[in-house]
């Protein structure tokens, strides 16, 4: 990150235009699904998109492949939803460490994971 032009990829600014994505299908229901995941890369292309958030836990190696493949840039969310001051106790936060820790052990060397996302949702309403 340049303090004046903000997230650089391969020395150039990056300005995210894209997505968070589910691996929901109206068809075969929540999971892994090749096909749709071609079309779906097809409509981001379309759309000019080019970045996706892995919305609310990691995705496939199937899809962080694909990602590589097309330059896609994944912003890789651990499974953290509405993490919260009531529910933030030890266990948990030890848990939500393992957690992410093997998530960048597994994903740390695909090109196009340039962010992780350590909560989705998180309390956003008490004071800091």
């Amino acid at each position: 990150v340049a303090n004046d032009q903000g997230l650089l990829i391969n020395g150039q600014p990056f300005y995210f235009h894209g997505f968070g994505k589910h691996e929901d299908n109206d068809i075969r229901g929540r999971g892994l699904d090749l096909p749709s995941l071609v079309k779906d890369f097809s409509l981001l292309e379309w759309m000019g998109a080019n970045s996706i958030r892995t919305t609310h836990y990691p995705y496939s190696e199937d899809f962080m492949n694909m990602c590589d493949r097309l330059g896609i840039v994944v912003i890789n969310e651990a499974p953290a939803v509405g993490l919260q001051g009531h529910n933030m106790v030890r266990e948990t936060l030890v848990r939500h460490m393992q957690v992410l820790t093997e998530l960048i052990g597994r994903d740390k060397n695909h090109p196009s994971v340039v962010m992780w996302s350590i909560a989705n949702e998180p309390d956003s309403e008490s004071p800091a």
